[in-house]
């Protein structure tokens, strides 16, 4: 809920004045009207300085005009002429003293002139008038929140719940003001009374909160509001669930973990909060709680798989939970390194338990899938990650497909191009998924690119980038134009074709070799960027960012003709934001990117980082 400004809460009051108060106007000479029409006119121009002495004209002339006196209020009020608006205010209260609207106008003048006890004391007047009646505080409330005076306001909201004998009164209003305030325990406070209230407002409920800024000291009371209210209402569901999330949302996740066991119990001891909760924190990546809220599921329900994937995937995943054992070097990269290790070996052993306990199963299929990740991505041994791809393979399961994706980059790592290239060809004949059929089709024409079989690849790219599912446009339409740029030049065509496959199959020196002999042999050629790009990112996949950025920057500054000098911007950018860990210079690269090359379609993505990371150093100043 957003508050109105304090201009539209001044339009919002003397708008139901003016119609409260309206009566047709007095006949006036075609003099008057001109001089009416005029005055109107300045005002709508705003020139107000010019209008005034119109309106305070016809004013004397007849003071009882309720055109007139509006639009001379008005103008005062923009000019903050607050002794002539006074002056007004009570000649119009002479003639009815105990008139609420009128009073309000006064209060919110004498607001506006400074002062303070005055106002004061005429809204207590006002309320004091009919105190029983719902529309006269807020008639007092929009005077005082255009003028900013909020700790009033809280004050009139309670005043009101007490003298009405109605505690449901203003509740959202209250919690709104109380965010506003930053006062975060008495605003969850609010909002979890409109829940009791309201119950199947909770989700409304939980954004509102929810959104309260993200730091221990709120967080404390917001977790504080909903305890106590948990108090009186204990088996609420929704409510525990809430709890579990803010405790969370404040990393307390032995607490969070405590309430979902509670509430498991709660609900007839299932494990399905157990279960949730273990799914949320891996979600999450807090591997550590999540491996420990599985491992209690598995006390509930031995046999149960899910629990047990689960585990193993946490142990795959980064290892949170592992001892770190004592090594003779005492770096923190040896030891991470230990550590991984360690989990790596406990994830595998746990996959190939999931294997022989639930045989010929999804589970199993699931397990060999992941042992076969393991064995290709850390380990890189080809072979044994194949083993275990083939028997996920095997049998239908959700796994089969995905399974075919790596045996594919399995035969290609080995370079055997022909089976890499059956494979994806089966993908697309047993698949009628769109995204899988795409998928599947880029890197059949990347094998053909590897193959040196520039039109095939090329005519596959074309079928690509004319796609409607899009996800390989901008990748099918560059293979298209480095192949048309350098169809002339076929040798450092073919060359490049090499480097590239190398580089797949993580034979980064051989690579590099041939980058550098394109380079330098024929510094020139239109492939020259497309070398040195692949260049920079085997630097940067090397860990040598220096020297990966000097190669960027060469394409930026010295290919003044170059379609990847973007691209190579970007690049720049994501190496000091993501691996040097340099925000500022990240930001300065992306900054001239949007500069040097604003029809970019790397725009819109640039801007949304650099954005982030100003938020990010704002708030850390």
């Amino acid at each position: 809920m957003t508050f109105l400004s304090p201009n539209k809460f001044h339009q919002g009051i003397y708008l139901f004045i003016f119609l409260f108060f309206a009566i047709p106007p007095a006949v006036y000479s075609q003099t008057s009207l001109n001089l009416l029409n005029l005055a109107k006119n300045y005002e709508e121009d705003g020139l107000y300085e010019k209008a005034v002495p119109i309106y305070e004209e016809l004013y004397k002339k007849d003071p009882t005009n309720i055109v007139v006196l509006d639009r001379l209020k008005n103008v005062y009020r923009v000019l903050s002429k607050h002794d002539s608006l006074l002056q007004v205010i009570t000649n119009q209260l002479q003639k009815d003293s105990v008139n609420i609207a009128l009073l309000c106008e006064l209060a919110d003048a004498l607001y506006k002139s400074k002062n303070i006890p005055i106002a004061q004391s005429i809204v207590q007047k006002i309320v004091a008038l009919d105190p029983g009646s719902e529309s006269t505080y807020r008639l007092v409330i929009t005077v005082l929140m255009g003028n900013r005076r909020f700790d009033e306001v809280e004050q009139t909201y309670r005043t009101a719940r007490k003298n009405l004998a109605n505690d449901k009164l203003f509740i959202l209003e209250l919690a709104s003001l109380l965010v506003y305030k930053n006062d975060y325990y008495l605003a969850a406070k609010e909002f979890l009374r409109y829940y009791n209230l309201n119950p199947g407002s909770q989700d409304y409920v939980k954004t509102q909160i929810l959104q309260f800024p993200n730091n221990s000291k709120d967080n404390q009371s917001i977790i504080k509001a909903v305890r106590e209210n948990l108090e009186s209402n204990k088996e609420d569901y929704a409510l525990n669930k809430f709890l579990i999330d803010v405790l969370i949302k404040n990393q307390n996740y032995e607490s969070a973990f405590e309430q979902s066991k509670l509430l498991d119990t709660k609900r007839g001891k299932n494990g399905a909060e157990i279960l949730r909760f273990a799914n949320m924190m891996f979600d999450n990546r807090q591997f550590g709680i999540s491996q420990e809220a599985y491992a209690y599921f598995l006390t509930l329900y031995p046999n149960a798989p899910q629990a047990e994937m689960g585990i193993a995937k946490c142990f795959e995943s980064m290892g949170s939970t592992d001892i770190l054992i004592s090594a003779q070097s005492d770096t923190a990269s040896f030891k991470q390194k230990i550590k991984e290790n360690i989990s790596t070996d406990r994830a595998i052993q746990a996959y190939q338990t999931l294997i022989a306990k639930y045989p010929n199963s999804e589970w199993s299929a699931e397990a060999y899938f992941h042992i076969g990740e393991i064995k290709l991505r850390k380990f890189f041994d080809v072979q044994e990650a194949f083993v275990n791809f083939s028997k996920a393979v095997d049998s239908k399961n959700p796994f089969r497909i995905e399974s075919m994706f790596r045996l594919g980059e399995c035969y290609l790592t080995e370079g055997r191009l022909d089976k890499s290239l059956t494979q994806y060809t089966m993908i697309n004949a047993e698949t009628r998924d769109a995204a899988t059929c795409d998928r599947a089709l880029f890197l059949e024409a990347e094998i053909y690119f590897f193959m040196e079989q520039f039109d095939s690849c090329f005519s596959r790219m074309k079928s690509l980038s004319r796609s409607q599912n899009g996800l390989y446009v901008n990748d099918a339409l560059s293979y298209m134009l480095l192949i048309q740029e350098n169809l002339k030049e076929i040798h450092l065509l073919t060359m490049y074709a090499k480097a590239d496959l190398y580089f797949v199959q993580k034979k980064y020196s051989e690579a590099l070799a041939l980058l550098s002999e394109i380079i330098h042999v024929s510094p020139n050629a239109a492939i020259v960027d497309d070398a040195l790009l692949k260049t920079a990112g085997i630097y940067s996949m090397s860990g040598r960012y220096a020297e990966a950025i000097s190669v960027y920057r060469n394409i930026v500054d010295n290919l003044k003709n170059s379609t990847l000098a973007d691209l190579a911007l970007k690049k720049i950018g994501e190496t000091f934001e993501e691996k040097l860990e340099t925000p500022a210079e990240a930001i300065k690269a992306y900054r001239e990117l949007l500069s040097r090359y604003p029809n970019s379609i790397y725009v819109n993505q640039v801007r949304k980082r650099m954005r982030e990371l100003e938020q990010t150093a704002k708030k850390s100043s």
